[in-house]
């Protein structure tokens, strides 16, 4: 049995998959400490904590004090229980959980909230019937005189949190549509899809070592390296 955690947008999400099963759960406000132990408390059961296996968590960009506090989470358990955890990308997990459309030549976007007026922005084509992404995980500004030159002249379906956002700011610019907004947030299909391979291969990561994908550095690493600690 695996448990899959992913707090890095406003609808946190948990689920459990035992074999084919999955049994999954989304909860608001954005997770803070006290709810997303609450939350796991009431899913894991003691009978369910002692088969649990493993725990993929996903490690942002998106929500800093959500996704911080998401591995936190994930990272003591798998710790404490002495079991595998595995990190895997926000916006891949995104994507993962969403069936690319017959028209090859569509391109998917991903965008996430960072700051006012900015996103988290990760570019994806459609291969073998998956969205491979296409690039690394950009930091722009929605307002830039030139967003659209950051983005492909093909048709552009747009998902993620800021999906409303990007669709408004690129429209006149390149041929955009959103998705439905049930994909606009990670999935505990997207989750397990993005991290099966790794599961069968045993490619796990270190509970002690891993870290979230923050994009950009927080306020007080930023004032830090300026020497105004």
């Amino acid at each position: 049995m695996w448990l899959a955690i992913d707090t890095s947008t406003k609808w946190s999400l948990l689920a459990l998959r035992d074999g084919g099963q999955v049994k999954e759960r989304r909860f608001e406000p954005r997770a803070t400490q006290r709810v997303i132990f609450a939350e796991l408390a009431n899913l894991l059961d003691p009978d369910i904590l002692q088969d649990l296996d493993g725990i993929v968590v996903g490690i942002g960009p998106g929500s800093f004090t959500g996704v911080k506090i998401g591995v936190i989470a994930a990272k003591t358990l798998a710790w404490s229980r002495e079991i595998p955890i595995i990190g895997a990308g926000s916006l891949d997990v995104i994507a993962a959980g969403m069936n690319p459309p017959d028209d090859p030549a569509v391109k998917l976007a991903v965008a996430v909230p960072s700051t006012r007026g900015e996103a988290y922005v990760r570019l994806y084509e459609s291969k073998d019937g998956k969205w491979q992404e296409t690039g690394p995980i950009m930091d722009i500004s929605l307002s830039s005189d030139r967003l659209e030159d950051q983005f492909p002249e093909d048709t552009l379906l747009v998902s993620g949190e800021s999906a409303e956002l990007l669709t408004e700011a690129l429209s006149g610019k390149r041929q955009v549509t959103p998705a439905d907004e049930k994909f606009w947030f990670p999935t505990a299909k997207g989750l397990f899809e993005l991290v099966d391979g790794r599961i069968q291969d045993g490619d796990f990561d270190d509970a002690l070592t891993l870290v979230p994908q923050y994009i950009r550095p927080s306020q007080p690493e930023r004032l830090e390296k300026e020497g105004r600690r």
